[in-house]
């Protein structure tokens, strides 16, 4: 379907929305009154990406790019790609393979084509991803990308950060990536809990 921008029909940014062909569109402007998060300087990082789908695909060699550029400032970096699915035909163009890889793990496919590209050492995982093979390990900072979809591999993957409940700063962050046809969200954590009694906000 073409989608023609009319700029009569359109609002103003402040106006939070946009008019595509008599199609409203809001904007979700949140993200202006988002905080940054500062951790602390952590000479280890371990980047997961879980779900090497429709969005993780995408997302992979960015996640890689960003260990390369860590690697160069220093940082001892590991990379794990984790998705126990297969490349089938449907596949093709809406996520990122191609035809020549169908029938291969998603996983390994990604890790192999992006280690070869970055000069970086990407490990594949062809499981359901298991909360246990994450481990705190002294001065490492851990983010769990995750692109699932699924309930119950998202309640998985944030038991994680349960490792962060006795620890002044969090060692352990998740990062979640979920759409649908017109919509998606990105949202970051570091607790399970949703009480703001229980965190030691610093001014």
């Amino acid at each position: 379907m073409e989608v023609n921008f009319n700029l009569a029909n359109a609002c103003l940014l402040t106006d939070t929305c946009i008019n595509l062909t008599n199609r409203t569109m809001e904007l979700n402007l949140d993200l202006a009154n988002a905080s940054a998060v500062v951790t602390v300087n952590y000479s280890k990082i371990e980047l997961w990406l879980v779900g090497c789908g429709g969005t993780g695909s995408w997302l992979a060699p960015s996640l890689v790019r960003l260990g390369r550029v860590l690697s160069q400032q220093g940082k001892q970096v590991k990379l794990y790609f984790v998705d126990p699915d297969h490349v089938e035909s449907a596949n093709v163009l809406r996520q990122c393979f191609c035809d020549a890889e169908i029938g291969l793990n998603k996983a390994k496919t990604l890790a192999l084509r992006y280690s070869l590209a970055w000069k970086m050492e990407v490990t594949a995982i062809a499981q359901p991803f298991q909360p246990k093979w994450i481990v705190p390990t002294y001065n490492t900072l851990i983010i769990v990308t995750a692109c699932v979809d699924n309930a119950k591999a998202r309640e998985s993957i944030t038991q994680v950060l349960q490792h962060n409940t006795y620890r002044p700063a969090p060692h352990i962050w998740h990062l979640d990536c979920g759409n649908s046809k017109r919509s998606g969200q990105v949202l970051l954590g570091s607790h399970l809990s949703t009480n703001p009694n229980e965190y030691d906000f610093e001014a």
